[in-house]
C-alpha cells in the first residue's frame, strides 16, 4: 500500500531503491541537498515562518518565494497568513539574492536568520525589506557592512557576532534610532562609530572580544541604556555615560582601565571590572548589588562601606592588607579575598568562608583605633598614634608622583618613628635614612626599590614593608637587624633568601621567583610563600620552625609534602591549594589544616610498603586488551 517514501537530504538512496524515481507526489526537490522545499512553503502560509535551516545549502533555492501559485491538499486561502520570518540558518550559503527586497513572498518579512553560513558580504536590497526589524547574520565570514544598513530605520535587533574579518561599522549608524539591541561579539572592530550615540533607543549593547581602544564621546548621548558589554577589549578610559542613565548591568572586565572616575549610575547593580589594572574605585552607585573587581592593583575596600545594598563582592588577587572592621556590619552573603596580603585576619578565619570574615570584622569593631588594625604587630601599631608618623604615600601626597624623599623627612630625624611613601616613583632610599634613629617602621611599597643603605641595618626597626618593588636580590642590610619582628617582600623578583640572624615573627615572601624553600629564622610564627616555584619541603621542617603557626604555600610547584609535616604541634593553618600534588587528595585539601595534619600523621605511622602503595600513581581506567586497544 505504500505510495511515496522520502528520505531527507539522500536523493542517491532514492535512485538506488527506484530508479525511475522522479520525486513524485508533488514534492519539489532542490538541488544541493535533497530540501523538500514544497512543505516548507506549505507550512510558513500557516505559521508565516519559512524555516529553510540547517538543510546544506550552498545558495538560495529558486522558487522558494512563489507562494501564490503554490498548490497542495486541503487549500484554504482564507486561513493563510503572511510570512514575516525568513529562517536560512545553519546552511552553506556564500551570497543572497541582491534583489532579495524585490520578491513577492518577502514584502512583509520582519526577521532574517542567516546565522552560521558562509556569507561574506551581505546584499544592499536586504536594508530595503520595509519590514525588517530583526537581523540575525552572526557566526559568517563577513568583512563589511553596506552603508545601506544606516537606512533600514526600522530595525530594532542586529547580530553581527562571530565575524573575525568585520573591523568596523557603517560610519552613519546612527541613523538607526530605534535599535534596541546591538550584538558585534567577538569580530575584529578596532573602534565603535561616533555617530552611535544617534540610537537614542539603544538599551542593550555587546561589543565583547573585540580590539577597540576607545569608546567614542557620543556615548553620552545614549540615554536609555540598560546594558553595556564592552568587556575583552583594549580601552584604556573609563566610558562617560549620560547623566542620570538608567543602566543596570556594565561589563568592562580584560581591558586596560587603570581607575573608575567619580561616576553617577543611580541604577546600576551589576558591575564587572576584573582582570585591568585597576588602582582604585570610586563608585556612586547606591544600588549596586554585584561588584566583581578580582585580579587588579586594589589596595583598599573602604569604598564597600558606602554601598548600602552591596551583596556579592568580589575582590581577589589584589593587593589589600587590611579590612575595615565596618565591613563586618554590611548585607555581604559572598566576599572573595584570595590571593591578597591580608595582615590583620587569619588564614584559618579566612578559610572558613564570608560568614566567618564579616563576624570576625565586626567583633573588631570594638577593639583599638583604625590606625592600630594596619599592622599585625600591637606594640608597632601604637606608633601610628603619634606625631612621629611621616605618611608620603600618593593617596595623601597631592604634589605628584614623588622620585625623592623631600629634605622636610630629615628635619627632626631622633623623633620620626614612622615612614611610608607607597605607591610613589622611588627608585632608591638617600643615605640620610640612617640618620632617623628612632625609625620604627619602615613602608615603601608600590615604588621602583632595587636596594637599600647600608646604614639601614644600624636602625631600630621593628617592621619593614617593601613588596611590589624591583628587588631581585635580598636587601642583606635587613639579614642582622635584631629589633626587626615583620618583614615583607612580596610582589618583588627575588629568587634566593640568605640565612637570617634576625628574631622575626612575620615573613611575607609571597609572589617572587623561589624554587627552593627559603632559609628562615627558627623565630618564625607567620610565613607566607604563595606564588612561588618552590618544588621542595624540607624533611626537617618541623625542627627548623618549631614555632610557626601558619604556613601558606598556596601556587607553588609542590608534587609531595613531608609526613613529618604532620608533627608540626604548633601549626594551626596550612594552606596547600594550587599545587600539582599527587599524594593527598583535593577532598582532603578542602577539608583544611586539621584534615591534612591528621592525614600526613597517619601516613608517617603506616608501614614503608603501605606508604609506597599510597604515593604510587592511581589509574582509574582499565586498560583494554584485544580488539579494543585501536579505540583506547
Amino acid at each position: 500500500k505504500l505510495q511515496f517514501l522520502y528520505f531527507i537530504g539522500g536523493g542517491k538512496m532514492q535512485r538506488k531503491m527506484n530508479p525511475g524515481f522522479r520525486g513524485g507526489g508533488g514534492g519539489m526537490m532542490v538541488k544541493g541537498g535533497g530540501v523538500m522545499l514544497k512543505e516548507a512553503m506549505v507550512r510558513s502560509l500557516q505559521n508565516g515562518s519559512l524555516v529553510l535551516s540547517g538543510r546544506g545549502l550552498e545558495q538560495v533555492p529558486e522558487g522558494f518565494d512563489r507562494l501564490d501559485s503554490l498548490e497542495y491538499d486541503n487549500k484554504t486561502w482564507w486561513q493563510e497568513c503572511e510570512v514575516v520570518k525568513l529562517d536560512l540558518s545553519h546552511n552553506k550559503l556564500r551570497a543572497l539574492p541582491e534583489n532579495i527586497h524585490e520578491l513577492p513572498l518577502l514584502g512583509d518579512i520582519q526577521v532574517v536568520n542567516i546565522i552560521e553560513n558562509a556569507l561574506e558580504e551581505l546584499p544592499t536590497g536586504l536594508f530595503k525589506l520595509p519590514s525588517l526589524t530583526k537581523l540575525l547574520a552572526s557566526s559568517n565570514n563577513l568583512r563589511s557592512v553596506p552603508d545601506t544598513l544606516t537606512t533600514a530605520l526600522q530595525l530594532k535587533e542586529i547580530d553581527l557576532s562571530m565575524n573575525p574579518n568585520l573591523t568596523c561599522l557603517p560610519t552613519a549608524f546612527g541613523n538607526l534610532h530605534s535599535l534596541v539591541t546591538l550584538r558585534v561579539v567577538k569580530c575584529g572592530l578596532t573602534e565603535l562609530p561616533e555617530s552611535i550615540g544617534g540610537c537614542s533607543s539603544l538599551q542593550n549593547i555587546n561589543v565583547s572580544g573585540n580590539s577597540i581602544t576607545r569608546v567614542p564621546e557620543g556615548f553620552v548621548l545614549l540615554r536609555n541604556l540598560l546594558t553595556a558589554d564592552l568587556s575583552c577589549n583594549k580601552i584604556s578610559e573609563f566610558p562617560v555615560f549620560a547623566p542620570n542613565v538608567p543602566l543596570v548591568t556594565l561589563d568592562v572586565h580584560q581591558n586596560r582601565l587603570t581607575g573608575v572616575p567619580s561616576v553617577m549610575l543611580p541604577s546600576l547593580k551589576d558591575f564587572v571590572a576584573s582582570y585591568n589594572g585597576l588602582s582604585g574605585v570610586d563608585l556612586q552607585t547606591p544600588k549596586l548589588v554585584t561588584l566583581d573587581i578580582r585580579d587588579n592593583k586594589i589596595q583598599t575596600v573602604d569604598f564597600a562601606l558606602g554601598l548600602k545594598e552591596l551583596v556579592h563582592l568580589n575582590i581577589s588577587n589584589n593587593n589589600v592588607s587590611v579590612l575595615p572592621p565596618e565591613l563586618g556590619s554590611t548585607n555581604l552573603s559572598t566576599l572573595n579575598l584570595e590571593g591578597n596580603p591580608l595582615k590583620a585576619i587569619r588564614r584559618d578565619i579566612l578559610n572558613k568562608g564570608t560568614a566567618e570574615v564579616l563576624k570576625y570584622l565586626k567583633s573588631r569593631q570594638a577593639d583599638a583605633p583604625r590606625e592600630q588594625q594596619d599592622v599585625i604587630d600591637e606594640t608597632v601599631a601604637n606608633v601610628e598614634a603619634f606625631k612621629g608618623c611621616i605618611d608620603l604615600s600618593k593617596k595623601s601626597h597631592v604634589a605628584g608622583v614623588l622620585t625623592s624623599l623631600p629634605p622636610s623627612v630629615f628635619e627632626d630625624p631622633a623623633n620620626v618613628h614612622v615612614l611610608k611613601c607607597n605607591n610613589q616613583g622611588l627608585a632608591s632610599l638617600p643615605r640620610e635614612v640612617g640618620y632617623l634613629s628612632s625609625l620604627c617602621v619602615l613602608e615603601i611599597c608600590g615604588n621602583k626599590l632595587h636596594c637599600l643603605p647600608d646604614d639601614v641595618q644600624r636602625l631600630p626597626l621593628a617592621q619593614v614593608v617593601l613588596s611590589r618593588n624591583c628587588f631581585t636580590v635580598f636587601p642583606h642590610q635587613l639579614c642582622s637587624i635584631p629589633t626587626l619582628r615583620h618583614l615583607d617582600l612580596s610582589m618583588n623578583r627575588l629568587t634566593s633568601i640568605p640565612p637570617m640572624a634576625a628574631q622575626l615573627d612575620t615573613l611575607v615572601l609571597s609572589d617572587n621567583s623561589l624554587v627552593e624553600f627559603p632559609p628562615c629564622p627558627r623565630t618564625v610564627t607567620t610565613l607566607q610563600l604563595a606564588g612561588n616555584g618552590i618544588t621542595d619541603i624540607p624533611v626537617d621542617l618541623p625542627a627548623l620552625l618549631p614555632k610557626v603557626t601558619t604556613l601558606d604555600l598556596t601556587n607553588n610547584n609542590l608534587s609531595t609534602v613531608p609526613a613529618e609535616v604532620g608533627t608540626m604541634t604548633t601549626l594551626r593553618s596550612i594552606a596547600l591549594q594550587g599545587n600539582p600534588l599527587r599524594t593527598i587528595r583535593r577532598a582532603i585539601l578542602d577539608k583544611g589544616t586539621e584534615a591534612i595534619l591528621t592525614y600526613l600523621r597517619d601516613k608517617l605511622a603506616a608501614p614503608p610498603e603501605h606508604q609506597a602503595r599510597q604515593q604510587a600513581p592511581q589509574y582509574h581506567h582499565a586498560v583494554p586488551s584485544g580488539r579494543n586497544i585501536r579505540t583506547f
